[in-house]
């Protein structure tokens, strides 16, 4: 029976103690200033970012396009307008110092690259061959309206004159040249 009075007196003194440790261990991490540190940007959280685009660039330029065939040549001017993104792939980040207690790192990246390059097309579904064929009708147009313009013709009478004359002084002849209305 006294070793069960003794078992009992000392699991008491066990809890006890163990209630004072508890209490003692418990205020002496509470009883000062508690502070909790990040340890700043993970590489899962910047390649999660996936594309980090950094500029748009447009692009606007006339093109000149001759086609050669068997009855000449022909030749079409194009205006082009687009864009395309220069972008950094985040997916290939990595850091490659981090000093949390300073607080810096170092992050390579990939170099930026060229996405998205397209030209502006009015293409959903008629629109650019109408486009095109307004165009094409307008220069029509132009055409015929430039055919009218009065100094050409001078031009060409001036031109016909100077190889003719030339032409007959070659094989021994003054020739006058007379327009006719």
């Amino acid at each position: 029976m006294l070793s069960k009075i003794r078992i009992s007196v000392a699991m008491g003194i066990c809890v006890a103690l163990g209630w004072l440790a508890k209490t003692w261990c418990a205020s002496a991490w509470t009883s000062g200033r508690i502070q909790s540190f990040h340890s700043g940007p993970t590489i899962e959280q910047v390649q999660a970012l996936s594309c980090l685009v950094t500029q748009r660039v447009d692009v606007a330029d006339a093109q000149e396009t001759r086609l050669d065939g068997h009855a000449g040549s022909m030749k079409a001017a194009l205006l082009i307008k687009g864009d395309f993104l220069l972008g950094t792939d985040l997916s290939r980040a990595k850091f490659e110092s981090v000093d949390a207690a300073a607080r810096k790192a170092i992050l390579v990246l990939a170099q930026p690259r060229v996405t998205s390059p397209r030209q502006m097309t009015p293409d959903d579904g008629n629109t650019a061959a109408a486009v095109l064929n307004h165009a094409y009708r307008d220069a029509q147009e132009f055409v015929g309206q430039a055919c009218g313009d009065p100094t050409l013709a001078g031009r060409a009478r001036r031109q016909a004159e100077q190889v003719l004359r030339t032409f007959f002084q070659a094989v021994g002849w003054d020739v006058a040249i007379r327009w006719s209305d």
